[in-house]
């Protein structure tokens, strides 16, 4: 197996199997716990007010993730740029 960037990406630019999975699991288990909320929802066992707040906290929590990939990507550009080479993990 071909080594990894810090970024996660083989040299050929496509993603290592790991971080497939890793995502992969990570995005059912985002979707179970919507689809949860919905049926909570539907059965009445929340309220909308505690739906919504769930998807506030939700929709934040997300972009925050997000936000931090990016710089985490950006700072590391950033070192590549300044040490004139490709950093391998």
């Amino acid at each position: 197996m071909p080594p990894l960037s810090v970024r996660g990406l083989a040299p050929d630019g496509m993603p290592s199997a790991y971080l497939r999975t890793e995502g992969y699991i990570a995005h059912h288990a985002r979707r179970k716990t919507l689809e949860v909320y919905v049926r909570n929802l539907m059965s009445r066992n929340i309220s909308i007010v505690e739906y919504m707040d769930f998807m506030e906290v939700h929709k934040s929590t997300r972009q925050s993730v997000l936000d931090v990939r990016n710089n985490v990507a950006l700072m590391f550009e950033e070192l590549q740029f300044a040490v004139g080479a490709e950093i391998k993990e």
